[in-house]
């Protein structure tokens, strides 16, 4: 079984990926048909189901188009899914379940937490059947992907706001260690880990490393589950969880695959000369998120006795794999890329190959280069994780993992 720990900007964990690219000013869904439609699939083929029925299990009513006499429009009801959410206040929660009927083979399964804007892969089987892991209560859109069609639907289960804790203890959040926010620091596990600690204030790690920390205790517990091989987990963040990434593959041997996508200012991106946002950027704007220490060299990047390619050789042995995009300027695709190319230096010291891409400028938008076992690929759009990415993410693993 392939493990994949992934630590979304938004906070949610689990297995997440984003389906499909959107434009500013349009919303995933938009983004997803409309690239759907222009990749693979016939001109307004994006069929829109719903699911009926409160108690969080039901089918799904498919509205079809059908040919008719010009100026006619004519609808179709039909059922070609079922999908079930587990009761809320079930603890531990399990996982939800569904199954297509008819529309071509399943290839993929997306659930989009509309919420708290994160989504998630299920897995799918031959005979139409698909598995998300537990899920926090709330509401969904489903993305379903034949080999003929893209299907998009509603899909949701109701829960009361005090069941929600206990849910919460199931799914755990990033943001459950250190909650996104300048004063957050009380609210986190922080003063628990520092209480009697003679370490001052002023090196203690912040959330980054509180979110990092998180990390490995849901390792610890991956590691009591006998259907679980721990010896093939890989981490993977977007953004400030980018930078999370990192830091607990540098902290953690256990995590044999480390992945960070737009990372960008003290991620993957080198903050000398770097483009964006700079060091004195991300500790004005999030000032809780490293150490104290790290703001004397706001401004003095120069100064600096590291920078980020560093963090990265700390990852070495174990494969990398470091994303791009190519107008996410604020977090510097090219010294992202000049990073993962320095850091190569400490992989061949242990006899490994570095990053295959060794020219100055950046490569071609959507030429992964995965050759090597540092990784790099600059992918055509913003700020986001999206399907290109997840998709480039799983073949590097399967390298290592198969």
């Amino acid at each position: 079984m392939r493990i994949t720990c992934q630590a979304s900007s938004c906070g949610a964990w689990g297995a997440w990926g984003a389906q499909g690219r959107k434009k500013k000013g349009e919303s995933l869904r938009e983004g997803v048909c409309k690239e759907a439609r222009s990749a693979f699939l016939p001109a307004a083929s994006c069929r829109v189901f719903r699911l009926r029925g409160e108690d969080g299990s039901g089918k799904i009513f498919l509205t079809r188009q059908i040919k008719g006499k010009v100026g006619e429009t004519l609808e179709e009801k039909v059922y070609p899914v079922t999908i079930r959410f587990p009761k809320a206040e079930k603890v531990p929660a399990k996982p939800v379940t569904g199954k297509l009927s008819g529309y071509g083979k399943l290839q993929a399964a997306t659930l989009l937490d509309v919420e708290r804007n994160v989504v998630c892969p299920g897995s799918v089987k031959a005979d139409g059947s698909f598995r998300f892991p537990p899920l926090l209560p709330g509401k969904y859109e489903l993305y379903l992907r034949t080999d003929r069609f893209l299907l998009y639907g509603l899909a949701g289960t109701p829960v009361k706001p005090e069941e929600l804790e206990e849910i919460r203890r199931v799914v755990p959040l990033a943001d459950d260690f250190f909650p996104d926010r300048s004063d957050g620091y009380g609210e986190s596990v922080l003063p628990m880990l520092y209480a009697g600690s003679a370490i001052p204030d002023s090196v203690r790690m912040k959330a980054v490393g509180a979110w990092a920390w998180g990390i490995s205790r849901a390792i610890d517990c991956l590691e009591t589950m006998p259907e679980i091989d721990t010896r093939r987990i890989m981490v993977i963040g977007h953004s400030r969880l980018g930078k999370t990434s990192l830091w607990a593959a540098a902290t953690d041997p256990r995590i044999a695959v480390a992945v960070s996508n737009d990372s960008g200012s003290t991620g993957a991106a080198l903050a000398r000369g770097k483009q964006g946002e700079t060091v004195e950027k991300i500790n004005t704007s999030f000032p809780y998120w490293f150490t104290d220490n790290y703001k004397r060299y706001n401004g003095r990047e120069e100064q600096m006795p590291f920078d980020q390619h560093m963090l990265l050789a700390l990852a070495a042995p174990r494969p990398l794999y470091v994303a791009s995009a190519s107008r996410d300027d604020w977090a510097d695709p090219r010294n992202e890329m000049r990073a993962a190319q320095l850091c190569g230096e400490v992989y061949a010291l242990y006899g490994l190959q570095p990053l295959t891409w060794q020219e100055d400028e950046l490569p071609a938008v959507n030429t992964p280069y995965t050759g090597g076992d540092v990784a790099y690929h600059l992918r055509e759009g913003g700020h986001d994780i999206v399907l290109y990415d997840w998709e480039r993410f799983m073949d590097f693993a399967d390298k290592y993992f198969r």
